[in-house]
């Protein structure tokens, strides 16, 4: 991208167009810094200018302050740039480079693959670069599944090249510039060629890590701190790859891994650090007032962030929570996400563009779904295929609850009758970010997850020992399912036709930080379809779904 090119559209009765270059030094300094790491990874491949501004230490000293809790006031605490101080501290996963079922943690470290992996899936860390120097990234394997993977690799640790396609289907040294150590055999396998025996077989809760040596072209692995030797030497040589990242490889579903940003090579190895641009010298001190802005720049500020930087910005000023609940933002917002928004239009009236958005954004989640479950193309309806054996489970991608008031309705529209057996057939409710969606779980199985039993109008939950306890009356098709779920005081209710059925659970939140729940449903069997309804209100409380 050239610098030229990177204007602001303005919102005013004479529009005026701005080079980012332009702009005072602070204020695009200020721009950069409401980035998160992986948009400022990307706008640092733009250009040298781009580059220069996204290496600056005024934009990692907020970073650092953000993530780490540092009082940057006294200072960099190691003698180096505050960029390399933050990247001597973190190593993350990249939302960017990843397989569709991968489900990275909201802090980059840990990845999962969900229930719509069906053959290999991958992630890559994001940074560091393996251009030149010596790296070293170390993963923890925290679940690797056991009995039906038995005859297969499991995954796969390693390196791939920057130009390496993360499609289904793809591991870890498949081809000719990736290069692994497998975790149920333990054989290598890169370079374009077939499997060869290298060291000791890794599982569950072992230490994997990876040295790169982009000097001598040499990879070594560890396993649990002990050096499996080198695996692969002269890697590089006669390739135009200029760029390797560090990756893991998944089969299937329910896979979990964390990457460990404070590992050390246990090596006597120099390990590269981070390199350091300096941003061009200017009069203009970098705490430039955003103040002194106009309009049209700071809603080019709003424009990179997504809407729940809005929310936030809302939080400064009278000023800022205009702009972020403007509609020339949020309307752009609705025409990206919504494939429906010819329909959405017809229901629109004289709203804002933002409660349109909030309205209609509770949709079912096409990566956070058992396979065999259709999702229809607007994402409000759920069908259960022949595929279904047992169990399977969908959530609802928004709201994520971590506090307040939330409500949402379900409404069965097919629901069948005698030829399951004895099974509950649905149960509507909240599972939690950790949730397995595997065909034997349904919602209310583990300690994290609560529901409504469709077949007995039983509760179901970490109380319940997965049995049910007697709660309200049975639903089936054509009814609406309530959900009300209250942190402040920490209770759940279910409703059934607009009445409220009681207290389902009291005292059920947990206290982990971060910890988010979501709306989900659970389909036994094939033949069943549940909808959800938006836009529904809460009929005896007054909450505000935006």
């Amino acid at each position: 991208m050239n610098d030229k090119f990177c204007t602001v559209r303005g919102h005013c009765a004479h529009p005026r167009h701005y080079s980012i270059s332009q702009l005072p030094f602070g204020v695009q300094f200020n721009i950069f810094s409401y980035l998160g790491i992986p948009d400022i990874l990307s706008a640092r491949e733009c250009c040298k200018y781009w580059k220069a501004l996204a290496d600056s230490d005024y934009v990692w000293k907020i970073l650092v302050r953000i993530h780490f809790d540092v009082k940057t006031e006294a200072g960099v605490p190691i003698k180096t740039s505050w960029r390399q101080y933050f990247w001597s501290r973190i190593k993350c996963f990249d939302r960017m480079r990843q397989t569709k079922g991968m489900v990275i943690s909201e802090n980059g470290r840990t990845v999962h693959s969900t229930g719509t992996v069906k053959k290999w899936a991958t992630a890559s860390i994001g940074y560091p670069y393996l251009k030149t120097g010596v790296h070293y990234c170390e993963f923890m394997i925290d679940k690797c599944l056991k009995g039906y993977l038995q005859r297969t690799w499991k995954m796969i640790i390693g390196i791939v090249s920057k130009s390496f396609v993360y499609m289904s289907g793809k591991y870890v040294g498949c081809d000719d510039h990736s290069f692994g150590y497998i975790a149920q055999t333990g054989e290598k396998i890169g370079g374009g060629q077939s499997p060869k025996e290298y060291a000791l077989a890794y599982g569950e809760n072992d230490r994997i890590g990876v040295l790169v040596n982009m000097i001598k072209e040499e990879i070594s692995f560890y396993r649990n701190g002990v050096n499996m030797g080198v695996a692969f030497t002269q890697f590089g040589s006669g390739t135009h790859i200029s760029q390797y990242h560090f990756a893991i490889s998944f089969i299937k579903s329910n896979m979990y891994a964390t990457v460990l940003p404070l590992a050390k090579c246990p090596a006597d190895t120099d390990v590269s650090k981070a390199a350091t641009i300096s941003p061009k010298k200017t009069i203009i001190p970098s705490n430039f007032s955003l103040k002194s802005c106009p309009d049209d720049i700071k809603l080019s500020i709003l424009g990179i962030m997504n809407s729940d930087g809005w929310n936030l910005m809302r939080k400064i000023n009278h000023n800022w929570k205009q702009l972020a609940e403007s509609d020339y933002l949020w309307r752009e917002r609705v025409q990206m996400q919504f494939s429906d928004v010819g329909n959405l239009l017809d229901t629109r009236d004289s709203a804002p563009w933002r409660s349109l958005f909030y309205r209609h954004c509770r949709r079912f989640s096409v990566t956070h779904c058992t396979p065999g479950l259709a999702v229809s193309n607007d994402c409000l309806t759920l069908t259960s295929t022949d595929r279904i054996s047992y169990w399977a489970a969908a959530r609802v991608e928004y709201p994520r609850m971590t506090s307040g008031s939330h409500y949402l309705e379900f409404r069965i529209d097919k629901y069948r009758h005698g030829s399951i057996g004895n099974t509950w057939k649905v149960v509507c409710g909240i599972v939690s970010d950790s949730f397995d969606y595997q065909l034997t779980k349904w919602v209310g199985v583990d300690e994290k997850s609560f529901g409504y039993i469709a077949q007995n109008g039983n509760r179901v939950g970490p109380s319940c020992k997965n049995q049910g306890l007697e709660y309200a009356e049975p639903y089936e098709e054509d009814d609406c399912i309530g959900i009300l779920v209250d942190l402040e005081r920490d209770e759940l209710f279910f409703y059934k036709n607009g009445v409220n059925m009681g207290m389902a659970f009291q005292n059920f939140r947990h206290r982990e930080k971060n910890f988010a729940y979501y709306f989900a449903v659970s389909i036994a069997r094939w033949g069943m379809e549940v909808s959800v309804i938006p836009d529904a209100r809460c009929p005896d409380r007054d909450i505000d779904i935006v």
